[in-house]
C-alpha cells in the first residue's frame, strides 16, 4: 500500500536526537487490524510509527469507509493539525503487528526544545504539504490514466522498486479521489498501452519505461 513516501523522522536526526525521540515515548503494540484510534477520541499530540503500518479512514453515515493515507515505519503523525486540534479525525488501525510511539503534550514539549527535530519534523511537514498541493493539481490537470500512473510509480518507489504491487483498486480509486468506474477505466487504458497487468489485489507494472515516458509526457 501507499504511504505517499513521506520521510521517515528518525531517519532524518543524529544518533542523540534519536535516541531521545525513541526514549521519550510511550511505545504501545497492537495486532493486524485492532483500532488504534476512533475519529473524536481525544488524540495524542504525536505518534510515531516504529515497527508495522497504520490505515487512517474516513468513515461516513452510509457505511463506507474511505481510505486516507497510510503511515510506514518512522513516519509521524498527530501532529499536522496544530495544538488546538484535540481530537483525531480519522480512523486508524494496525497494518500486521504494529509498534507505537504516542507522545504526551509534555513529552511533545520536551521534543521541541529539540532544534534538530523541530527542523526535521518542518522537513516532514512541508513534504506532505508538497505533495498535498501536487495531488490537487493532478486533480486539475491530469487525465486519470496519468494520474494513475503516477501513484503507482510513487507505490513502486515505497516498495524498494518492486513492479508487483499488493493493493485494492477501491483503496486506489480512494487515495485519487476517483471512483472505481474511472479507476476501471484509466487501468483498462495503461493495460492496454502495454503498461500493466492486473490480477487479484494487485497491479504488475510491465513497462517502468513507458511509464515514466507517459508521465513525462504530461509534466
Amino acid at each position: 500500500m501507499f504511504d505517499f513516501s513521506s520521510p521517515s523522522l528518525p531517519g532524518l536526526l543524529g544518533q542523540s536526537d534519536r535516541e531521545f525521540l525513541a526514549t521519550t515515548g510511550m511505545r504501545r503494540s497492537y495486532c493486524n487490524g485492532e483500532v488504534i484510534h476512533e475519529r473524536g477520541q481525544t488524540k495524542f499530540p504525536m505518534s510515531v510509527v516504529v515497527s508495522g503500518k497504520v490505515r487512517f479512514e474516513r468513515l461516513f453515515g452510509d457505511g463506507r469507509q474511505v481510505l486516507m493515507a497510510i503511515a510506514s515505519a518512522g513516519q509521524n503523525y498527530g501532529d499536522q493539525g496544530g495544538p488546538d486540534e484535540t481530537q483525531y479525525t480519522h480512523r486508524a488501525t494496525a497494518i500486521g503487528d504494529t509498534e507505537i510511539d504516542h507522545y504526551t503534550g509534555e513529552a511533545f514539549a520536551a521534543l521541541l526544545e529539540r532544534p534538530e527535530i523541530v527542523c526535521a519534523l518542518y522537513d516532514v511537514a512541508t513534504f506532505r504539504y508538497g505533495r498535498a498541493l501536487d495531488l490537487l493539481n493532478d486533480v486539475r490537470a491530469l487525465p486519470a490514466e496519468v494520474r494513475v500512473a503516477k501513484l503507482l510509480m510513487a507505490m513502486r518507489a515505497s516498495a524498494g522498486g518492486a513492479n508487483r504491487l499488493e493493493c485494492v483498486q477501491e483503496d486506489i480509486a480512494n487515495l485519487l479521489g476517483m471512483s472505481t468506474v474511472t479507476l476501471t477505466k484509466a487501468l483498462k487504458a495503461l493495460k492496454s498501452g502495454g503498461l500493466i497487468e492486473t490480477g487479484y489485489r494487485q497491479v504488475t507494472i510491465s513497462d517502468t519505461g513507458k511509464m515514466h515516458d507517459l508521465i513525462a509526457e504530461w509534466s
